[in-house]
């Protein structure tokens, strides 16, 4: 997050999941429905550097500063566990993305405990972590296919952080996930003084 005062506000938040439990759906749910400027969640994977989808919005402006967010996405696979460790270090929040699916509630489970992992590794005071908001994918899939939303809040930990459920293919609760963490992030960083942001 930029520094406090009149400098645009510069936020970053990465959309963390298992592989296949929809991040960069999400992210092309956002783009569609809000707008965004340079992105790059449309283009082939094999057109990037790295193995990474991300989305640019302009916010507008936020307490007088102009405003802007960058969202990531980057696969769940172990393989590119460093890359997330170092997009989660430099994050002002976290969207994880969940697959409803009950075939995938290991993969879910596995990939939260390695957000958690990369969560503790940035040294956050416990009393001021950072922002999480969950998202539960895919719940357009016939009842019999998924695990009900209690059960992935067990499984998860999610606590009292906010949790929306939807279909990103449809744009489904991919606004409200962003604004619950957007919501947490700036309240996050209004507690702050001026030197903290």
């Amino acid at each position: 997050m930029s520094e406090s005062g009149n400098a645009p506000l510069a936020l970053t938040i990465v959309v963390f999941g298992a592989s296949r439990s929809g991040k960069t759906t999400l992210l092309r749910g956002i783009h569609d429905r809000l707008g965004a400027g340079k992105d790059d969640a449309d283009s082939p994977r094999e057109q990037h550097a790295m193995p990474l989808d991300w989305v640019s919005l302009d916010l507008g402006t936020i307490g007088g500063r102009a405003a802007s967010v960058l969202l990531y996405a980057v696969p769940g696979v172990v393989a590119f566990d460093a890359t997330r460790r170092v997009l989660v270090h430099g994050a002002d929040g976290v969207i994880f993305v969940a697959d409803s699916q009950a075939t995938r509630l290991d993969d879910n489970v596995a990939a939260r405990n390695a957000l958690g992992d990369h969560l503790a590794a940035r040294g956050d005071d416990p009393a001021d972590p950072l922002p999480v908001a969950f998202f539960y994918s895919k719940r357009d899939l016939p009842a019999e296919l998924l695990v009900a939303p209690a059960v992935l809040d067990q499984a998860l930990g999610v606590g009292a952080a906010p949790r929306m459920t939807g279909d990103a293919v449809r744009g489904e609760g991919v606004r409200e996930v962003l604004q619950a963490v957007l919501t947490l992030l700036l309240r996050r960083a209004s507690g702050r003084g001026a030197g903290d942001a």
